[in-house]
């Protein structure tokens, strides 16, 4: 007894101790699995390489490489590393869970691989783990079939003064298309045939399913890089990071070459990656690259100034090959830098919503030389208000890619899991709504080198592992039903796979994604959906649901006070537009002046964090009406008489006819007569005479200002000093009444001397 209370009373001390170091006893942690224990964190782990991505019946084993790092304060020995899976997911929710947490439940667990003796503080040691994916649930895989199978990568380790513990974990999703020894599953629709008692290692399903049908939409987007400039001036960019992006070895060239090599003839023999692809290209994007092609070069702002862009080039090379893709390609338009559609119609900016939807479309149409969809809408975030959707039915809109968690059944219930198209209400109509895969957006959101995470455990956010996550999510509706170690519910027939509109995966990422949607294809596991299929089947949706706007998006939306600088500089452009004309010598059509500032606008109004202020291009118009002024007189202007005009001399020097209105403001007694709308041709100075009526003498200034048709100040105002030497009526009045007087003075003095008689007024006088 005594021995015994000695031993616990050592146990009690270590695991307090252990508790106050911030570890607990490799006993108290159960093997089924937790999160990563809180407290110090001693050793991270990152995952390098998951070898193979997809699990195929010639896969014997799998191999997961990557690093150790002590991060803590104190020294980490006896450092080992395992492998662990869980049981296949057989559920969107047990889906939905997987990307998130780690599993709690393990059918196999590999034997730990001994990593290091001693790590020190801020040292670090690779690893390579190798399992069998079947054999014994000790010392393999122990894979059952066909599934996505949870796996954790498990580190163990003692830190000094603390108890052996798990210090890390890492868990992924691993796709298994089949197993060694196993018959490829059979994706054929149900028969008669009785279910089958072989295991379900070596056997298809018992009851065999319909692929679904896949539809792959490939975005192709960037920042706004484009600034706003006045016409004539050579593009401004704000960065030259897309002449990286667009070189060889760049984000952007890795993603269209990602998708060209594996629809290539070499690579998809049966055509059926090509058809379930749709290149989803922003607008702005082959704005900029085009800005990039222009004769003489751009120009990139720098701290100091601006300097010469680098990326010639690569964006014409780009543009040539993304135009040799859409020759064969499905191609769609997002919104025009990724705008958010939302904002925009709470803010009532119609201008800017039809610029970034319909004159989005038709650009991507005129660079690619593709038809673009051009009534398919994909919003970001693939959320809509009611507001929004209302607005695009009225712009002529009939379709829409959807998040699935952005709508909902009547009443607010939750959609059929397996629900990918239906009608949602639009204004006095609605829209066909393709419903995309939550899922496996999710888990794409969370790939690339700007990864969205959306909460889920950040010991999965470095990029193996996260790639990992969204190649088990895409293939999980083709693999759910086909054996396993559990049984499907709720998997989709059809699946639609999207990437973040601005996606930062690189070319290995893009090609291991890609590469499995044609894996899936190419076993049969799943077929091709084309997008214009897609949409046509929305027109026909018997389903009707409703919009949803989760509180995220709301809270994602842009701020009141970027839409209210974009609503005011808008209505400034607008007021300008509506004040010029073609002028008859110049022939330059005034929407070249101000189209580019509302596409600017529409810039401001995107999601990316850095986007351009509407600021940039209130400057740009202020420099375009500074050019339409007044020319003050060198000195004094005299009035000769009180109806004497003001003449003043306006100069016009942008190449279209502008109408104007002059106002002038001045003292007491001096009344301008308002002309009304004046004509100014294009580059031009002109003469401009005011009636006016004066009533007083002398210098005085005043005030003279140059508006458009609308009120919008042109140019600065000018103070003009005038010089008056004309008489007024009350002047006139005085000075006439004084002639007669005199004139009846005189008059009566040279009566009375005529008759010989003295003046009264001479009474008094000395002679």
């Amino acid at each position: 007894m005594r021995g015994g209370g000695r031993h616990a009373a050592l146990l009690l001390l270590l695991t307090l101790l252990g508790a106050v170091c911030g570890v607990v006893p490799a006993a108290a942690t159960p093997s089924t699995g937790q999160a990563a224990l809180a407290g110090p964190r001693f050793v991270e782990l990152t995952v390098g390489t998951v070898s193979p991505g997809v699990v195929t019946a010639a896969t014997t084993a799998l191999i997961v490489t990557g690093s150790l790092r002590n991060t803590g304060d104190r020294s980490v020995s006896d450092l080992e590393v395992r492998l662990q899976r869980a049981p296949a997911v057989t559920t969107a929710a047990g889906l939905t869970a997987a990307l998130r947490a780690v599993p709690e439940t393990f059918s196999a667990t590999g034997p730990f691989h001994r990593v290091a003796d001693r790590l020190e503080p801020g040292g670090s040691v690779d690893f390579a783990l190798e399992l069998p994916t079947t054999g014994g649930p000790g010392s393999s895989l122990a894979l059952a079939g066909p599934g996505v199978y949870p796996v954790l990568v498990n580190v163990n380790g003692t830190p000094d003064f603390g108890n052996p513990a798990r210090l890390d974990a890492a868990h992924l999703l691993l796709p298994v298309q089949g197993v060694p020894g196993s018959t490829p599953p059979s994706t054929t629709p149900p028969s008669s045939t009785p279910p089958s008692t072989t295991p379900p290692s070596t056997t298809p399903p018992s009851t065999p399913v319909a692929p679904p049908g896949v539809t792959l939409l490939w975005p192709l987007a960037d920042t706004p890089r484009l600034l706003p400039v006045t016409p004539g001036s050579a593009p401004l960019l704000s960065d030259d990071d897309l002449a990286t992006s667009l070189a060889e070895g760049g984000r952007l060239d890795g993603l269209l070459r990602a998708a060209t090599t594996a629809t290539s003839a070499t690579a998809d023999p049966t055509g059926q990656l090509g058809a379930s692809l749709c290149l989803a290209v922003d607008p702005d994007l082959l704005a900029t690259a085009e800005a990039m092609t222009t004769p003489g070069g751009y120009q990139v702002r720098t701290s100091t100034g601006t300097t010469a862009g680098t990326g010639t080039d690569a964006a014409a090379r780009w543009l040539n090959r993304l135009r040799t893709a859409a020759a064969d390609t499905c191609v769609t338009a997002l919104p025009w830098a990724r705008a958010d559609l939302n904002a925009s119609a709470r803010a009532g900016l119609a201008t800017q919503e039809r610029l970034a939807v319909t004159g989005g479309a038709a650009q991507v149409a005129r660079v690619t030389g593709a038809d673009s969809l051009p009534t398919l809408t994909w919003p970001v975030d693939g959320v809509l208000t009611d507001t929004a959707a209302a607005d695009l039915q009225a712009m002529g809109q009939t379709s829409v890619l959807l998040s699935a968690a952005a709508v909902s059944a009547a009443g607010g219930a939750q959609l059929d899991p397996t629900t990918r198209t239906a009608r949602v209400p639009a204004g006095a109509g609605t829209l066909g709504a393709a419903l995309l895969d939550p899922p496996t957006a999710t888990a794409l959101a969370a790939t690339g080198s700007n990864p969205v995470t959306g909460g889920a455990d950040t010991s999965t956010t470095d990029r193996a592992s996260a790639l990992q996550d969204a190649l088990g999510a895409l293939s999980w509706p083709s693999l759910v039903g086909l054996g396993g170690d559990g049984t499907a519910a709720g998997a989709p027939t059809s699946v639609v796979v999207a990437p973040p509109q601005l996606w930062t995966a690189d070319a290995t990422e893009a090609t291991a994604v890609i590469g499995a949607v044609g894996g899936l294809l190419t076993a049969g596991l799943a077929t091709a959906r084309p997008l214009e299929s897609l949409v046509a089947g929305t027109q026909t949706a018997t389903t009707t649901a409703a919009l949803a706007y989760p509180v995220g998006a709301a809270a994602a939306e842009l701020a009141a006070t970027t839409t209210d600088a974009v609503a005011g500089t808008a209505g400034a452009v607008a007021d300008l537009a509506a004040a010029t004309t073609t002028d008859v010598q110049a022939q330059v059509d005034p929407i070249t002046l101000t189209d580019p500032l509302q596409l600017d606008l529409v810039r401001s109004l995107s999601r990316a964090p850095d986007a351009p202020p509407a600021s940039g291009v209130a400057d740009v118009l202020s420099n375009l009406k500074a050019q339409v002024q007044l020319q003050a007189p060198g000195g004094p202007y005299t009035l000769a008489s009180e109806t004497s005009p003001l003449l003043l001399v306006v100069r016009n020097g942008l190449p279209v006819t502008v109408d104007v209105r002059i106002a002038v403001t001045g003292p007491p007694g001096l009344t301008v007569t308002d002309t009304g709308v004046q004509q100014l041709p294009a580059n031009s100075s002109r003469q401009l005479m005011l009636p006016t009526s004066v009533g007083r003498t002398g210098q005085f200034a005043v005030d003279v200002t140059l508006t458009t048709s609308g009120g919008q100040s042109l140019g600065p105002a000018t103070r003009v000093l005038v010089l008056s030497t004309a008489y007024g009526t009350a002047t006139a009045a005085v000075t006439g009444a004084a002639a007669l007087l005199l004139l009846v003075l005189v008059g009566r003095r040279l009566w009375h001397r005529f008759r010989g008689q003295d003046d009264p007024a001479d009474e008094g006088r000395q002679p």
